[in-house]
């Protein structure tokens, strides 16, 4: 499995460790980049989600096939730095090239900070605002947090929708802080990728197998590309953003937002070779899956797909 070596410059191709200078803003919360082609204001509205089951068009062969990825073993510290006595021989990538949500923190540096992205825990079928979590996501959170049980307190931030703000509360539960207080960030309402109005996606979308079909056939084959951002730009672009509140952030960050965002960015941090092509192989992202962003004090950093759950795929 191949991951992305990014850079401030350009992007290319790479083994798991990525490498790249920091960003130079300092602000806690940015607003989306306006160098984005097609740059448009941002977009308000609620997500349209994939189902809670995947049931994509599958009529079309449309898209290439990612290659099959192998379990390993890899130590996840960064060049400079030592794997801890919780993390003495590394963690495995699993056969859908997704890592731990829970190994990945139990393997963090004393030098390096993360933030995971993550889509929320199950939920209701319905996509309004107030869409609440279902049982199974309540545990779920809970569980992953007690994945990550210790001394040290997290920060939170989500889309402001309930389910996402009550995924980062469950998962702080789970952990043992109580309630926590979860910031909202604009840039995780879920459209990030997107360039046209999320209710115009989604009625353009109906006739082409759904949402979720139209974004796994945009990432994997480019079709509808003037409904998206570019693919590169914009993935690199989001990366900037969590590294530019990083610089301000406390060690461990936990961002829960939608899949239409999550989905892509797991794509582009594994090269397209993660299969979530729901209109072919009926795969979608996973609740509580999502991407690693690690940074350490020299401004390096590396990019993980990680699951919170027993799979990244659904």
């Amino acid at each position: 499995m191949k991951f992305k070596l990014f850079s401030a410059a350009a992007l290319c191709s790479a083994s798991l460790f990525l490498a790249a200078c920091g960003s130079d803003s300092s602000s806690s919360s940015p607003s989306a980049p306006s160098n984005a082609e097609n740059s448009s204001s941002s977009i308000a509205g609620n997500p349209a989600e994939g189902p809670t089951t995947p049931n994509g068009s599958s009529d079309s062969n449309e898209g290439t096939t990612p290659a099959e990825s192998s379990s390993s073993v890899v130590n996840p510290g960064s060049s400079e730095n030592t794997a801890s006595d919780n993390c003495p021989t590394g963690y495995a990538v699993d056969e859908n090239g997704f890592f731990s949500v829970a190994d990945v923190y139990r393997c963090l540096g004393s030098n390096e900070k993360v933030t995971f992205v993550l889509r929320h825990a199950e939920r209701e079928s319905g996509l309004g605002f107030e869409s609440p979590l279902t049982e199974v996501g309540v545990q779920q959170s809970k569980d992953l947090g007690a994945q990550m049980a210790s001394d040290e307190s997290f920060a939170y931030a989500s889309s402001g929708f309930v389910r996402t703000t009550n995924t980062c509360k469950n998962i702080a539960i789970g952990r043992g802080e109580g309630d926590v207080d979860v910031a909202v960030l604009e840039n995780l309402d879920g459209n990030w990728f997107v360039a046209i109005p999320s209710d115009s996606l989604e009625a353009k979308a109906k006739s082409k197998g759904g949402t979720p079909t139209v974004v796994a056939k945009w990432v994997y084959t480019g079709a509808n590309a003037d409904w998206f951002y570019d693919f590169e730009t914009r993935g690199n672009e989001f990366i900037q953003y969590i590294l530019s509140v990083m610089e301000t952030s406390p060690r461990v960050n936990v961002y829960v937002t939608h899949d239409l965002l999550v989905m892509p960015l797991v794509a582009y941090a594994s090269e397209r070779l993660i299969d979530m092509q729901i209109y072919k192989s009926k795969q979608w992202l996973n609740f509580l899956a999502g991407v690693a962003v690690i940074t350490d004090q020299n401004g390096s950093f590396r990019v993980l797909p990680v699951k919170g759950t027993e799979s990244g795929i659904q």
